[in-house]
C-alpha cells in the first residue's frame, strides 16, 4: 500500500470523525440548555427552602376567658415544607401575644384545652371581675397544663401539628369602624398579621396569610357579651 492510499484512509477517518463529534456550535447550545435546565431546577427547590411557608387546614376555633381580656385560638398546620420552624406570631391591631405555641400530637392539644378550661372555670370564681395580669396568666396556665410550657415556640412544625395562640385583647374597636356592622363587605386585614418562620437556610422570613383565629373574627359584641373587652 503506497504512501498517498494511507494518506486518503487517514483523510476518510478523519472526515468520520468530525460527523461524530458535535460541532462548536452545537457544544454551546448543549450548555445553554443544561444551564436554563438547572436554573428551572433551583428555581422550583429554593423557594421550598429560602422561603418556606405554611398550609393551614380546615380545623380551627377559639375561646375567650368569660371576664378576662384572653382568648385561646388554635389551628391545624396542612402541608408545611421540609424543615419549617415557627419563631413567633405577630401582635394584632388591638391584640397582643401573651404565649404561643406547637402542639405535635392530639394529647399535647388535649392537655392545652384541659388546662385552659380549669382557669376558665376557676378563675373567676375565685376572682369575680377575672381582672388576671398577662404574666399572673401565663403562670397559672403553665401551672394547669405543662403543655404550655412545653411546646412554646420556637418549634419546628409538621403536617398535623396544631399553632396555638393565646391572645391578650387590649382594645375592643381596633379597626376604626364597627366590627358588628351588617355590611358583609366591611372585612379588615390586620397589614401586621402573621408568622415569622425559619427555613433550611437559617433566614427568618414572615408569612402573612395565616388562618390563626383573633378574638375579632367574631366580633366586638361577643367580646363584649362574655366580659372580654378591657376596661
Amino acid at each position: 500500500m503506497d504512501e498517498s492510499t494511507l494518506e486518503e484512509i487517514d483523510s476518510v477517518e478523519q472526515e468520520e470523525l468530525e460527523a461524530l463529534s458535535p460541532a462548536p456550535r452545537s457544544w454551546t447550545l448543549i450548555t445553554v440548555v443544561l444551564l436554563v435546565c438547572i436554573s428551572l431546577v433551583i428555581a422550583w427547590i429554593a423557594p421550598r427552602f429560602a422561603h418556606p411557608q405554611l398550609g393551614f387546614g380546615v380545623s380551627a376555633n377559639i375561646g375567650v376567658m368569660p371576664g378576662a381580656p384572653y382568648a385561646l385560638a388554635l389551628v391545624q398546620v396542612n402541608q408545611p415544607n421540609d424543615s419549617v420552624v415557627l419563631l413567633s406570631v405577630n401582635d394584632l391591631t388591638g391584640v397582643r401575644v401573651a404565649l404561643s405555641g406547637v402542639a405535635h400530637s392530639q394529647d399535647e392539644v388535649a392537655a392545652l384545652e384541659s388546662g385552659w378550661t380549669q382557669i376558665v372555670e376557676e378563675g373567676c370564681s375565685a376572682e369575680p371581675d377575672c381582672s388576671i395580669e398577662p404574666v399572673s396568666m401565663v403562670d397559672r396556665l403553665i401551672e394547669a397544663s405543662p403543655a404550655f410550657q412545653e411546646t412554646q415556640l420556637p418549634q419546628s412544625v409538621s403536617t398535623g401539628d396544631s399553632i396555638w395562640v393565646l391572645w391578650e385583647i387590649t382594645a375592643c374597636e381596633p379597626y376604626g369602624f364597627d366590627l358588628n356592622s351588617s355590611d358583609e363587605s366591611v372585612t379588615y386585614i390586620d397589614p401586621e398579621s402573621g408568622v415569622k418562620l425559619r427555613g433550611l437556610f437559617g433566614i427568618p422570613v414572615t408569612q402573612h396569610d395565616t388562618l390563626i383565629p383573633n378574638p375579632f373574627d367574631y366580633g366586638v359584641e361577643w367580646l363584649e357579651e362574655n366580659g372580654s373587652c378591657p376596661t
